[in-house]
Protein backbone atom coordinates (compact mmCIF):
# COMPACT_ATOMS: atom_id res chain seq x y z
CA UNK A 1 0.00 0.00 0.00
CA UNK A 2 1.37 3.87 -0.76
CA UNK A 3 0.24 6.60 0.32
CA UNK A 4 0.36 10.59 -1.30
CA UNK A 5 0.55 13.57 0.22
CA UNK A 6 1.05 16.72 -1.03
CA UNK A 7 3.11 19.33 0.76
CA UNK A 8 2.76 23.18 -0.83
CA UNK A 9 5.59 25.22 0.66
CA UNK A 10 4.43 27.76 -1.48
CA UNK A 11 2.17 28.38 -4.46
CA UNK A 12 3.92 27.00 -7.10
CA UNK A 13 6.52 24.69 -4.95
CA UNK A 14 4.56 21.56 -3.71
CA UNK A 15 6.48 18.48 -2.72
CA UNK A 16 4.82 15.04 -3.12
CA UNK A 17 5.73 12.15 -0.28
CA UNK A 18 4.93 9.65 -1.17
CA UNK A 19 5.19 6.65 1.64
CA UNK A 20 4.98 3.09 1.32
CA UNK A 21 3.89 0.75 3.68
CA UNK A 22 3.69 -3.48 4.03
CA UNK A 23 3.00 -5.88 6.14
CA UNK A 24 5.94 -6.59 8.91
CA UNK A 25 5.18 -10.10 7.61
CA UNK A 26 6.54 -9.20 4.41
CA UNK A 27 9.90 -7.79 5.56
CA UNK A 28 10.09 -10.47 8.07
CA UNK A 29 10.23 -12.72 5.10
CA UNK A 30 12.39 -10.89 3.46
CA UNK A 31 14.69 -10.66 6.40
CA UNK A 32 15.15 -14.26 6.48
CA UNK A 33 14.74 -15.22 2.60
CA UNK A 34 16.59 -12.52 1.28
CA UNK A 35 15.85 -13.39 -2.32
CA UNK A 36 13.02 -11.60 -1.96
CA UNK A 37 14.76 -8.68 -1.31
CA UNK A 38 14.93 -7.90 -5.02
CA UNK A 39 10.27 -7.97 -5.14
CA UNK A 40 10.24 -5.26 -2.59
CA UNK A 41 10.36 -2.22 -5.44
CA UNK A 42 9.90 0.36 -2.73
CA UNK A 43 13.55 0.56 -2.02
CA UNK A 44 14.14 1.06 -5.87
CA UNK A 45 12.08 4.48 -5.69
CA UNK A 46 13.12 5.56 -2.26
CA UNK A 47 15.30 8.87 -1.33
CA UNK A 48 14.90 7.53 2.44
CA UNK A 49 14.12 4.83 4.50
CA UNK A 50 13.18 4.53 7.79
CA UNK A 51 12.77 1.21 10.01
CA UNK A 52 9.89 1.75 12.64
CA UNK A 53 11.56 1.17 16.29
CA UNK A 54 8.36 0.05 18.34
CA UNK A 55 8.89 1.72 21.69
CA UNK A 56 6.50 -0.45 23.11
CA UNK A 57 8.06 -3.88 22.15
CA UNK A 58 11.75 -2.37 23.87
CA UNK A 59 9.60 -1.75 26.56
CA UNK A 60 8.16 -5.50 27.61
CA UNK A 61 11.26 -7.27 28.59
CA UNK A 62 9.53 -10.33 27.40
CA UNK A 63 9.83 -9.32 23.99
CA UNK A 64 12.88 -7.10 23.74
CA UNK A 65 15.78 -9.41 22.71
CA UNK A 66 14.08 -10.95 19.90
CA UNK A 67 12.95 -7.88 18.38
CA UNK A 68 16.06 -5.66 18.61
CA UNK A 69 18.33 -9.12 17.04
CA UNK A 70 15.53 -8.70 14.47
CA UNK A 71 15.25 -5.28 13.86
CA UNK A 72 19.27 -5.20 13.19
CA UNK A 73 18.87 -8.53 11.13
CA UNK A 74 16.25 -6.67 8.97
CA UNK A 75 18.62 -3.50 8.20
CA UNK A 76 21.62 -6.09 7.84
CA UNK A 77 19.69 -7.81 5.23
CA UNK A 78 18.62 -4.55 3.38
CA UNK A 79 21.76 -3.73 2.97
CA UNK A 80 23.86 -6.54 2.58
CA UNK A 81 21.33 -7.20 -0.07
CA UNK A 82 21.71 -3.81 -1.81
CA UNK A 83 18.27 -2.38 -1.44
CA UNK A 84 19.83 0.97 0.90
CA UNK A 85 22.03 2.34 -2.05
CA UNK A 86 19.78 4.56 -3.88
CA UNK A 87 18.39 5.77 -0.71
CA UNK A 88 20.04 9.48 0.25
CA UNK A 89 19.08 8.45 3.68
CA UNK A 90 18.67 6.48 6.41
CA UNK A 91 16.58 6.60 9.60
CA UNK A 92 15.40 5.20 12.68
CA UNK A 93 12.21 6.44 13.60
CA UNK A 94 11.76 5.29 17.75
CA UNK A 95 8.05 5.20 18.43
CA UNK A 96 5.84 4.74 21.73
CA UNK A 97 7.80 6.91 23.81
CA UNK A 98 4.81 7.56 26.01
CA UNK A 99 5.42 3.99 26.52
CA UNK A 100 9.42 3.90 26.92
CA UNK A 101 9.24 7.26 29.38
CA UNK A 102 6.71 5.75 31.06
CA UNK A 103 8.97 3.07 31.67
CA UNK A 104 11.79 2.71 34.37
CA UNK A 105 14.72 4.69 33.73
CA UNK A 106 16.76 1.39 32.98
CA UNK A 107 14.41 0.98 30.04
CA UNK A 108 14.70 4.06 28.47
CA UNK A 109 18.58 4.19 29.04
CA UNK A 110 17.99 0.82 26.78
CA UNK A 111 16.76 2.56 24.12
CA UNK A 112 18.92 5.67 24.10
CA UNK A 113 21.80 2.64 24.12
CA UNK A 114 20.57 0.55 21.67
CA UNK A 115 19.38 3.30 18.73
CA UNK A 116 23.56 4.42 19.41
CA UNK A 117 24.55 1.04 18.92
CA UNK A 118 22.55 0.51 15.87
CA UNK A 119 23.82 4.30 14.68
CA UNK A 120 27.62 3.78 14.99
CA UNK A 121 27.53 -0.22 13.63
CA UNK A 122 26.08 0.63 10.69
CA UNK A 123 28.00 3.40 10.28
CA UNK A 124 31.13 1.17 10.14
CA UNK A 125 29.34 -0.60 7.88
CA UNK A 126 29.39 2.45 5.64
CA UNK A 127 25.67 3.08 6.15
CA UNK A 128 24.87 6.95 7.45
CA UNK A 129 22.19 6.16 9.59
CA UNK A 130 20.23 8.63 11.93
CA UNK A 131 18.22 8.48 14.94
CA UNK A 132 15.03 10.03 15.90
CA UNK A 133 12.00 9.37 18.58
CA UNK A 134 8.50 10.24 17.35
CA UNK A 135 5.25 9.88 19.49
CA UNK A 136 2.27 10.66 17.25
CA UNK A 137 -0.77 9.85 19.44
CA UNK A 138 0.16 9.63 22.76
CA UNK A 139 -2.33 6.74 24.85
CA UNK A 140 -0.04 5.22 28.21
CA UNK A 141 1.04 8.81 28.93
CA UNK A 142 -0.84 12.02 27.73
CA UNK A 143 2.00 14.18 29.27
CA UNK A 144 4.35 13.41 26.81
CA UNK A 145 2.13 15.12 24.30
CA UNK A 146 3.12 14.54 20.14
CA UNK A 147 6.89 14.34 19.46
CA UNK A 148 8.83 14.92 16.52
CA UNK A 149 6.35 14.78 13.91
CA UNK A 150 6.74 18.43 13.09
CA UNK A 151 10.82 17.80 12.70
CA UNK A 152 10.07 14.40 10.75
CA UNK A 153 8.21 16.45 8.07
CA UNK A 154 10.91 19.28 7.75
CA UNK A 155 13.43 16.69 7.47
CA UNK A 156 11.33 14.96 4.68
CA UNK A 157 10.93 17.89 2.84
CA UNK A 158 13.69 19.70 2.58
CA UNK A 159 15.04 20.84 -0.52
CA UNK A 160 17.86 18.81 -1.69
CA UNK A 161 21.14 20.66 -1.79
CA UNK A 162 22.42 21.85 -4.99
CA UNK A 163 25.63 19.85 -6.00
CA UNK A 164 29.17 21.07 -5.92
CA UNK A 165 30.34 22.36 -9.10
CA UNK A 166 33.62 24.23 -7.98
CA UNK A 167 35.92 23.22 -10.31
CA UNK A 168 38.69 21.01 -8.92
CA UNK A 169 42.51 21.81 -8.62
CA UNK A 170 44.15 19.61 -11.29
CA UNK A 171 47.16 17.66 -10.05
CA UNK A 172 50.30 16.86 -12.39
CA UNK A 173 48.41 18.90 -15.09
CA UNK A 174 50.81 18.74 -18.14
CA UNK A 175 50.50 22.53 -19.27
CA UNK A 176 52.51 24.65 -17.50
CA UNK A 177 49.20 27.68 -17.11
CA UNK A 178 47.42 24.85 -15.06
CA UNK A 179 50.67 24.09 -13.02
CA UNK A 180 50.24 28.05 -12.05
CA UNK A 181 46.70 28.40 -11.88
CA UNK A 182 46.60 25.41 -9.32
CA UNK A 183 49.19 27.34 -6.58
CA UNK A 184 46.95 30.57 -6.86
CA UNK A 185 44.63 30.13 -3.96
CA UNK A 186 41.09 30.46 -4.71
CA UNK A 187 41.90 29.84 -8.43
CA UNK A 188 41.47 26.09 -9.75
Amino acid sequence: MHSHLALARGRRDVVDLVIADRSGETYAAARTSTDLIGTLDEFNLADRVCFLLDGGRLASKDDRTAYTRNFRQMINALHDNGALVRAGAAEILSTKLDITRRSDAADIGFLNDFEARVVSDFARKGLAISSHEVCALPKADRSVGIVGLDDLVRRWTESEPLPDVAPRPVVGAPRQIDRLLSKIPGVS
